[in-house]
């Protein structure tokens, strides 16, 4: 028997391949199949809760839910009493469902529980539009790069891209926007990042602004089989399999990097495979859910 999911009809949206991580997400369980799907229009003014377009609203088996995508980890503080004082129609909340779920701020949300009868989950991280995910498969080899990092040099990762500039086996690149410079990619569209990707042994994974980090690199890098390295440790509602150093490589410190020269990234690779093929591929995505919290929606 198929569950009842509605969905915003927001996301039948023809710019659907820039939405951020979360509404791709539920756009990409509607299509699988796994659902009885109905789109719906959801009132506007909930989709710029504290940052614009991170909170989206859906139904499963007749429960509402949110799901916070915004992440930094703060947007949930937004479901206050002045929230639900201006948004009466959302009062049947039950479920919040969040990205970026931090271990430290479980007291936080057992409180907004208590007092508001909602109940806040870790959910799955997506990529942030419609990447060419598993498009070709990692194979171990005489690669260029040792490790590759992409995103934005935030202040955690500073001495890592300082190091990895001083260290041409490293590559450290941003895919936000087209920019080649001296050699060096700074900036960089998904054909050329897919094509760095290709030459590189290891996809590194570095800490943002928030705690307990997850990454959409961490899914980009698992669709392809590349074997991971992270320095930090995310957290899952499948968290006893996705564990440092038996599902990815965590490092600490930059100088680590060279750790990776002696390791054999095979194993890491068939982690890496497995992981996406049981959680993260869109066809799957939906049964993820259903087997994690299906007990929420009898």
């Amino acid at each position: 028997m198929k569950w009842d999911l509605v969905l915003p009809q927001l996301l039948l949206n023809d710019n659907a391949k820039y939405m951020i991580w979360g509404k791709l997400m539920l756009r990409r369980m509607g299509e699988s199949g796994i659902f009885n799907v109905e789109y719906r229009k959801f009132p506007p003014k909930l989709f710029a809760l504290s940052r614009p377009g991170h909170m989206t609203p859906f139904i499963l088996n007749g429960k509402k839910c949110f799901l916070d995508d915004w992440d930094y980890s703060y947007p949930t503080s937004t479901i206050s009493e002045e929230f639900f004082e201006k948004n009466p129609e959302h009062k049947d909340l039950k479920y919040v469902f969040k990205i970026q779920y931090s271990r430290g701020e479980i007291p936080f949300f057992t409180k907004l529980g208590e007092k508001f009868g909602i109940q806040i989950f870790p959910f799955f991280m997506f990529p942030r539009h419609d990447f060419e995910l598993g498009s070709w498969k990692w194979k171990n080899g005489d690669h260029k790069y040792l490790a590759l990092f992409s995103g934005r040099v935030w202040k955690f990762r500073r001495q890592w891209n300082a190091y990895m500039q001083k260290h041409p086996e490293c590559i450290s690149v941003n895919d936000s926007y087209l920019k080649v410079t001296d050699k060096r990619m700074n900036a960089i569209d998904d054909d050329v990042y897919l094509d760095i990707l290709k030459q590189t042994k290891w996809g590194l994974c570095l800490r943002g602004k928030g705690t307990d980090c997850k990454n959409r690199r961490e899914v980009e890098y698992l669709s392809y089989g590349m074997p991971l390295v992270l320095d930090y440790k995310p957290y899952y509602p499948f968290d006893d399999e996705f564990q440092p150093n038996k599902d990815y490589v965590y490092l600490e410190k930059p100088e680590d990097l060279e750790k990776l020269k002696d390791m054999d990234p095979e194993y890491f690779s068939e982690r890496s495979t497995y992981l996406y093929k049981r959680y993260f591929d869109p066809d799957v995505l939906g049964l993820a859910l259903i087997e994690k919290f299906g007990h929420l929606f009898p």
